[in-house]
């Protein structure tokens, strides 16, 4: 009878360990989870950025090109007045 009741007592105990045992996987396994989810959107983020940088760069680069041919119009302009005032 003790023999018995000794050993229920440590399966038990066993059975209570190994509970403790997948609660703490089934934790680790979420802070996993957790950790690659924050790192993919993190991800996302720095895309995000880059595609908005790169968009912006674009914009100004157009800026940039317009402005010199408006400044080539005005100086073709300019020569062009200048042959007339000649004539």
């Amino acid at each position: 009878m003790i023999k018995e009741k000794i050993e229920e007592e440590i399966k038990e105990e066993e059975e209570i360990e190994e509970e403790k045992i997948k609660e703490e996987e089934v934790e680790y396994e979420k802070e996993i989870e957790e950790e690659i989810e924050e790192r993919r959107s993190r991800n996302e983020e720095e895309e995000k950025e880059k595609v908005e940088e790169e968009e912006t760069n674009e914009k100004i680069e157009e800026e940039e090109i317009e402005e010199e041919e408006k400044k080539i119009e005005v100086k073709e302009e300019e020569e062009i007045e200048e042959e007339i005032k000649e004539e």
